[in-house]
Protein backbone atom coordinates (compact mmCIF):
# COMPACT_ATOMS: atom_id res chain seq x y z
CA UNK A 1 0.00 0.00 0.00
CA UNK A 2 1.42 3.30 -0.96
CA UNK A 3 1.25 5.89 1.04
CA UNK A 4 -1.35 7.87 -1.30
CA UNK A 5 -3.58 5.39 -0.33
CA UNK A 6 -4.01 6.30 3.07
CA UNK A 7 -7.11 8.52 3.58
CA UNK A 8 -7.00 10.98 6.30
CA UNK A 9 -6.83 9.13 9.49
CA UNK A 10 -8.30 10.64 13.15
CA UNK A 11 -4.96 9.64 15.30
CA UNK A 12 -4.81 10.09 19.06
CA UNK A 13 -1.44 10.10 21.10
CA UNK A 14 -1.93 9.41 24.77
CA UNK A 15 -0.76 9.06 28.44
CA UNK A 16 0.58 10.58 31.00
CA UNK A 17 1.18 14.21 29.81
CA UNK A 18 4.84 14.09 31.62
CA UNK A 19 6.08 10.85 29.21
CA UNK A 20 5.67 12.89 25.99
CA UNK A 21 5.52 16.51 26.52
CA UNK A 22 4.72 18.30 22.91
CA UNK A 23 6.28 21.74 24.63
CA UNK A 24 9.78 19.57 26.23
CA UNK A 25 12.83 18.56 24.35
CA UNK A 26 13.85 14.69 25.43
CA UNK A 27 13.47 11.64 23.65
CA UNK A 28 10.48 10.45 23.52
CA UNK A 29 9.38 14.24 23.56
CA UNK A 30 11.02 14.80 20.24
CA UNK A 31 9.68 11.09 19.23
CA UNK A 32 6.07 12.01 19.14
CA UNK A 33 6.69 15.64 18.51
CA UNK A 34 8.48 15.13 14.73
CA UNK A 35 6.14 12.06 13.87
CA UNK A 36 2.97 13.84 14.60
CA UNK A 37 4.46 17.24 12.92
CA UNK A 38 4.91 14.83 9.40
CA UNK A 39 1.48 12.77 10.42
CA UNK A 40 -0.47 16.38 9.96
CA UNK A 41 1.81 17.34 7.42
CA UNK A 42 0.17 14.71 5.30
CA UNK A 43 -3.20 15.83 5.89
CA UNK A 44 -4.26 13.34 9.24
CA UNK A 45 -6.15 14.64 12.60
CA UNK A 46 -3.99 14.54 15.08
CA UNK A 47 -4.57 15.00 18.58
CA UNK A 48 -2.94 14.43 21.70
CA UNK A 49 -4.79 13.62 25.28
CA UNK A 50 -2.77 13.73 28.02
CA UNK A 51 -4.28 12.60 31.38
CA UNK A 52 -2.30 13.45 35.17
CA UNK A 53 -2.41 17.26 33.94
CA UNK A 54 -2.01 20.30 35.80
CA UNK A 55 -5.45 21.76 34.52
CA UNK A 56 -7.95 20.52 32.27
CA UNK A 57 -8.22 22.37 28.98
CA UNK A 58 -8.12 22.19 25.27
CA UNK A 59 -5.43 23.97 22.84
CA UNK A 60 -4.94 24.39 19.36
CA UNK A 61 -1.03 24.25 17.85
CA UNK A 62 0.57 23.60 14.99
CA UNK A 63 -2.49 22.08 12.94
CA UNK A 64 -2.85 19.96 16.03
CA UNK A 65 -5.27 19.65 19.37
CA UNK A 66 -4.11 19.17 22.67
CA UNK A 67 -6.57 17.73 25.62
CA UNK A 68 -5.61 18.28 28.75
CA UNK A 69 -7.08 15.92 31.50
CA UNK A 70 -6.33 15.83 35.47
CA UNK A 71 -7.86 12.54 35.49
CA UNK A 72 -7.31 8.93 34.00
CA UNK A 73 -10.99 8.39 33.33
CA UNK A 74 -12.17 11.47 32.13
CA UNK A 75 -9.47 11.92 29.29
CA UNK A 76 -10.81 8.12 28.35
CA UNK A 77 -14.28 9.85 27.69
CA UNK A 78 -12.28 11.94 25.28
CA UNK A 79 -11.32 8.79 23.16
CA UNK A 80 -14.60 6.95 22.76
CA UNK A 81 -15.41 6.65 19.17
CA UNK A 82 -13.56 9.86 18.04
CA UNK A 83 -10.70 8.40 16.71
CA UNK A 84 -9.32 5.47 14.09
CA UNK A 85 -6.33 4.74 15.79
CA UNK A 86 -4.63 5.57 19.44
CA UNK A 87 -1.50 5.49 20.89
CA UNK A 88 -0.54 4.82 24.10
CA UNK A 89 2.70 6.25 25.52
CA UNK A 90 2.76 5.57 28.93
CA UNK A 91 -0.18 4.39 31.32
CA UNK A 92 0.56 3.64 34.76
CA UNK A 93 0.92 -0.13 36.14
CA UNK A 94 -2.36 0.26 38.47
CA UNK A 95 -4.13 1.51 35.04
CA UNK A 96 -2.67 -1.04 32.41
CA UNK A 97 -5.16 -3.85 32.53
CA UNK A 98 -8.23 -1.00 32.93
CA UNK A 99 -6.97 0.36 29.46
CA UNK A 100 -6.04 -3.22 27.75
CA UNK A 101 -9.84 -3.90 28.24
CA UNK A 102 -10.74 -0.49 26.97
CA UNK A 103 -8.94 -1.56 23.92
CA UNK A 104 -10.54 -4.89 23.72
CA UNK A 105 -13.93 -3.92 23.81
CA UNK A 106 -13.41 -1.14 21.52
CA UNK A 107 -10.84 -2.33 18.32
CA UNK A 108 -13.69 -3.01 15.80
CA UNK A 109 -14.15 1.06 16.15
CA UNK A 110 -10.34 1.93 17.07
CA UNK A 111 -7.51 -0.03 16.23
CA UNK A 112 -5.23 0.72 19.98
CA UNK A 113 -1.31 0.44 19.46
CA UNK A 114 1.85 1.16 21.82
CA UNK A 115 5.38 1.79 21.94
CA UNK A 116 7.98 -0.02 23.39
CA UNK A 117 11.02 2.28 24.00
CA UNK A 118 13.42 0.82 26.96
CA UNK A 119 15.50 -1.65 27.97
CA UNK A 120 16.22 -2.31 31.78
CA UNK A 121 19.23 -3.06 33.38
CA UNK A 122 17.83 -5.48 35.85
CA UNK A 123 16.98 -9.12 34.23
CA UNK A 124 13.89 -9.43 36.37
CA UNK A 125 12.57 -5.93 35.68
CA UNK A 126 12.98 -7.15 32.18
CA UNK A 127 10.94 -10.15 32.51
CA UNK A 128 7.95 -8.60 34.14
CA UNK A 129 7.66 -6.58 31.55
CA UNK A 130 7.85 -9.40 28.72
CA UNK A 131 5.26 -10.95 30.38
CA UNK A 132 3.10 -8.14 30.87
CA UNK A 133 3.40 -7.19 27.27
CA UNK A 134 2.91 -10.82 26.42
CA UNK A 135 -0.97 -10.63 28.43
CA UNK A 136 -1.82 -7.35 27.78
CA UNK A 137 -1.21 -6.72 23.74
CA UNK A 138 -2.53 -4.27 21.82
CA UNK A 139 -5.75 -4.23 19.20
CA UNK A 140 -2.66 -3.08 17.04
CA UNK A 141 0.85 -2.55 16.28
CA UNK A 142 3.99 -2.69 18.62
CA UNK A 143 6.41 0.04 18.16
CA UNK A 144 9.91 -1.46 19.29
CA UNK A 145 12.13 1.49 19.12
CA UNK A 146 15.50 -0.71 18.81
CA UNK A 147 16.51 -3.79 16.73
CA UNK A 148 16.52 -6.00 20.19
CA UNK A 149 13.11 -5.03 21.47
CA UNK A 150 11.83 -5.83 18.16
CA UNK A 151 13.91 -8.84 17.98
CA UNK A 152 11.99 -9.90 21.26
CA UNK A 153 8.98 -9.03 20.78
CA UNK A 154 8.50 -10.83 17.58
CA UNK A 155 10.09 -14.03 20.20
CA UNK A 156 6.99 -13.18 22.18
CA UNK A 157 5.06 -14.41 19.41
CA UNK A 158 3.60 -10.84 18.62
CA UNK A 159 3.41 -10.72 14.62
CA UNK A 160 2.34 -7.35 14.97
CA UNK A 161 5.64 -5.68 15.99
CA UNK A 162 7.33 -3.14 13.79
CA UNK A 163 10.92 -2.25 14.26
CA UNK A 164 10.71 1.98 14.56
CA UNK A 165 13.63 3.81 14.69
CA UNK A 166 13.07 7.29 16.58
CA UNK A 167 12.38 9.79 13.57
CA UNK A 168 14.98 12.89 12.89
CA UNK A 169 13.96 15.86 10.89
CA UNK A 170 14.32 15.41 7.21
CA UNK A 171 16.28 18.84 7.12
CA UNK A 172 18.72 17.49 9.83
CA UNK A 173 20.31 15.35 7.24
CA UNK A 174 23.67 16.53 5.09
CA UNK A 175 25.47 16.15 2.16
CA UNK A 176 29.07 15.26 3.07
CA UNK A 177 30.19 18.34 1.27
CA UNK A 178 27.84 20.49 3.13
CA UNK A 179 29.73 19.55 6.27
CA UNK A 180 31.43 23.47 7.49
CA UNK A 181 35.33 22.99 7.93
CA UNK A 182 37.44 24.22 10.89
CA UNK A 183 40.81 25.21 11.65
CA UNK A 184 40.48 23.36 15.24
CA UNK A 185 38.95 20.06 16.17
CA UNK A 186 35.20 20.42 17.64
CA UNK A 187 34.21 17.86 20.28
CA UNK A 188 30.91 17.83 21.82
CA UNK A 189 28.90 15.86 24.24
CA UNK A 190 24.69 16.74 23.86
CA UNK A 191 22.01 15.61 25.79
CA UNK A 192 21.03 15.01 29.63
CA UNK A 193 23.93 15.46 32.31
CA UNK A 194 23.40 12.37 33.93
CA UNK A 195 25.06 9.36 35.35
CA UNK A 196 23.94 7.12 32.62
CA UNK A 197 24.68 9.81 29.82
CA UNK A 198 28.46 9.30 31.41
CA UNK A 199 28.68 12.83 32.26
CA UNK A 200 31.69 12.18 34.54
CA UNK A 201 33.54 10.34 32.15
CA UNK A 202 33.18 13.32 29.76
CA UNK A 203 34.17 15.97 32.34
CA UNK A 204 37.27 13.85 33.44
CA UNK A 205 38.05 12.94 29.37
CA UNK A 206 37.57 16.61 28.13
CA UNK A 207 39.88 17.53 31.49
CA UNK A 208 42.49 15.24 29.64
CA UNK A 209 41.96 15.77 26.32
CA UNK A 210 42.59 20.07 27.10
CA UNK A 211 45.45 19.15 28.93
CA UNK A 212 47.55 17.58 26.50
CA UNK A 213 45.41 19.24 22.78
CA UNK A 214 44.04 22.46 24.05
CA UNK A 215 43.76 23.36 20.33
CA UNK A 216 40.87 20.62 20.65
CA UNK A 217 37.43 23.07 21.31
CA UNK A 218 35.26 21.01 23.77
CA UNK A 219 31.77 21.37 24.27
CA UNK A 220 29.05 20.10 26.87
CA UNK A 221 25.51 21.03 25.65
CA UNK A 222 22.87 19.59 27.99
CA UNK A 223 19.98 20.15 30.42
CA UNK A 224 18.71 18.45 33.94
CA UNK A 225 15.22 17.75 35.10
CA UNK A 226 15.00 21.31 37.12
CA UNK A 227 13.10 19.65 40.14
CA UNK A 228 16.26 17.05 40.01
CA UNK A 229 18.56 18.52 42.79
CA UNK A 230 21.79 16.55 42.08
CA UNK A 231 21.83 16.88 38.28
CA UNK A 232 21.48 20.75 38.99
CA UNK A 233 24.31 20.21 41.38
CA UNK A 234 26.51 18.80 38.08
CA UNK A 235 24.96 22.03 36.04
CA UNK A 236 26.86 24.27 38.55
CA UNK A 237 30.18 22.59 38.70
CA UNK A 238 30.15 21.74 34.62
CA UNK A 239 29.80 25.89 34.33
CA UNK A 240 32.89 26.46 36.23
CA UNK A 241 35.14 24.41 34.04
CA UNK A 242 38.00 25.76 32.39
CA UNK A 243 38.32 22.63 30.08
CA UNK A 244 35.33 22.77 28.14
CA UNK A 245 32.37 24.89 26.92
CA UNK A 246 29.10 24.55 28.80
CA UNK A 247 25.78 25.57 27.18
CA UNK A 248 22.43 24.83 29.45
CA UNK A 249 19.04 24.38 27.61
CA UNK A 250 16.08 24.13 29.55
CA UNK A 251 14.33 20.88 28.73
CA UNK A 252 10.40 22.21 29.03
CA UNK A 253 11.29 25.45 27.07
CA UNK A 254 10.83 23.75 23.52
CA UNK A 255 10.31 25.91 20.41
CA UNK A 256 10.94 25.98 16.60
CA UNK A 257 14.20 27.73 17.16
CA UNK A 258 15.21 24.93 19.68
CA UNK A 259 15.28 22.72 16.41
CA UNK A 260 17.20 25.52 14.65
CA UNK A 261 19.81 25.96 17.77
CA UNK A 262 20.28 21.96 17.81
CA UNK A 263 20.98 21.38 14.29
CA UNK A 264 23.96 24.58 14.03
CA UNK A 265 25.09 22.54 16.54
CA UNK A 266 25.50 19.57 15.23
CA UNK A 267 26.70 21.03 11.77
CA UNK A 268 29.58 22.44 13.86
CA UNK A 269 30.46 19.42 15.63
CA UNK A 270 33.04 17.05 14.19
CA UNK A 271 33.57 14.30 16.68
CA UNK A 272 29.97 13.70 19.30
CA UNK A 273 31.68 12.02 22.39
CA UNK A 274 28.94 9.90 23.83
CA UNK A 275 30.26 7.51 26.94
CA UNK A 276 26.89 6.07 28.03
CA UNK A 277 27.15 4.01 31.01
CA UNK A 278 23.21 2.29 30.04
CA UNK A 279 20.37 3.04 28.10
CA UNK A 280 18.30 1.93 30.81
CA UNK A 281 17.56 5.79 31.39
CA UNK A 282 16.63 6.68 27.40
CA UNK A 283 15.46 5.38 24.88
CA UNK A 284 16.61 2.22 23.56
CA UNK A 285 17.94 3.68 20.49
CA UNK A 286 19.57 7.27 21.71
CA UNK A 287 18.30 10.24 19.56
CA UNK A 288 21.28 11.47 20.07
CA UNK A 289 23.20 9.03 18.07
CA UNK A 290 20.67 9.36 14.95
CA UNK A 291 20.70 12.90 15.01
CA UNK A 292 24.39 13.07 14.71
CA UNK A 293 24.61 10.28 12.55
CA UNK A 294 22.38 13.07 9.96
CA UNK A 295 24.73 15.61 10.57
CA UNK A 296 27.81 13.30 9.87
CA UNK A 297 29.14 13.42 13.04
CA UNK A 298 31.62 10.52 14.00
CA UNK A 299 30.99 9.06 17.70
CA UNK A 300 33.40 8.29 19.54
CA UNK A 301 32.33 5.99 23.11
CA UNK A 302 31.08 3.40 24.68
CA UNK A 303 28.01 1.31 22.88
CA UNK A 304 25.61 -0.36 24.62
CA UNK A 305 22.56 -2.13 22.95
CA UNK A 306 21.99 -1.62 19.34
CA UNK A 307 24.50 1.29 19.27
CA UNK A 308 27.74 -0.26 17.14
CA UNK A 309 24.73 -1.92 14.96
CA UNK A 310 23.09 1.71 13.99
CA UNK A 311 26.45 3.29 14.20
CA UNK A 312 27.26 0.49 11.11
CA UNK A 313 30.85 0.26 13.20
CA UNK A 314 32.55 -0.54 16.27
CA UNK A 315 36.13 1.00 14.83
CA UNK A 316 36.01 4.05 17.74
CA UNK A 317 34.02 2.73 20.74
CA UNK A 318 35.54 1.61 23.57
CA UNK A 319 34.72 -0.40 26.65
CA UNK A 320 34.18 1.23 30.66
CA UNK A 321 37.86 -0.46 31.45
CA UNK A 322 39.82 1.73 29.12
CA UNK A 323 42.33 3.97 30.20
CA UNK A 324 42.25 7.72 29.46
CA UNK A 325 44.69 7.24 27.26
CA UNK A 326 43.68 4.39 25.25
CA UNK A 327 40.61 6.81 24.84
CA UNK A 328 42.90 9.42 23.83
CA UNK A 329 44.44 7.19 21.40
CA UNK A 330 41.55 6.26 19.68
CA UNK A 331 40.42 9.93 19.48
CA UNK A 332 43.58 10.29 17.87
CA UNK A 333 42.74 7.88 15.31
CA UNK A 334 39.34 8.72 14.53
CA UNK A 335 40.72 12.44 13.45
CA UNK A 336 43.27 11.30 11.10
CA UNK A 337 39.79 9.13 9.23
CA UNK A 338 37.32 11.78 9.51
CA UNK A 339 36.88 12.69 6.07
CA UNK A 340 36.47 8.71 5.70
CA UNK A 341 34.48 8.21 8.72
CA UNK A 342 31.89 10.92 7.00
CA UNK A 343 31.22 9.13 3.77
CA UNK A 344 30.65 5.74 5.71
CA UNK A 345 28.28 7.18 7.30
CA UNK A 346 26.68 9.23 4.49
CA UNK A 347 26.65 5.43 3.23
CA UNK A 348 25.23 3.46 5.63
CA UNK A 349 21.96 5.77 6.97
CA UNK A 350 20.49 5.77 3.81
CA UNK A 351 19.86 2.37 4.64
CA UNK A 352 18.37 2.70 7.89
CA UNK A 353 15.49 4.61 7.24
CA UNK A 354 14.82 7.52 9.88
CA UNK A 355 14.28 10.27 8.34
CA UNK A 356 10.83 11.60 9.50
CA UNK A 357 8.64 11.77 6.33
CA UNK A 358 9.95 7.90 6.02
CA UNK A 359 9.13 7.19 9.33
CA UNK A 360 5.15 9.06 9.11
CA UNK A 361 5.30 6.61 6.13
CA UNK A 362 6.64 3.28 7.89
CA UNK A 363 3.80 4.57 10.73
CA UNK A 364 0.92 4.22 8.59
CA UNK A 365 2.24 1.32 7.05
CA UNK A 366 1.84 -0.63 10.37
CA UNK A 367 -1.13 1.01 11.81
CA UNK A 368 -2.94 -0.60 8.56
CA UNK A 369 -1.80 -3.85 9.24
Amino acid sequence: MSEKTHKSQRIAFWGVQSSFDFKHIGGTNALCRRLTYELTKQGHCVTYVYFNSAETKTEQLNGMTFKYNKDYHAALKHLQGNFDHIVSLYIPRALRWNWQQWGQKNKHVTKCHSFVQGWPDNPFKRLAGDIERRVLRPSGTVFCLSPRLHKKTLLMQNSRAALFLPPVPDIFFMKPRSKPTSTSLRINFMGRIDGGKGIKDVETFFDYVHQRRPDIKLGIYGYSWKEDEVLNSTEQRLSQSSSFHYEPCHYDAYSAETDHSITKLYQETDILFLPYRTLSTTIDTPLVLLEGLAHLCPVLGIAHGDMKTIYGSDKYFFDHSATLAQRFERLQELENHLDEERLRIYSHINTLGFRASQSAHAFLENIHK
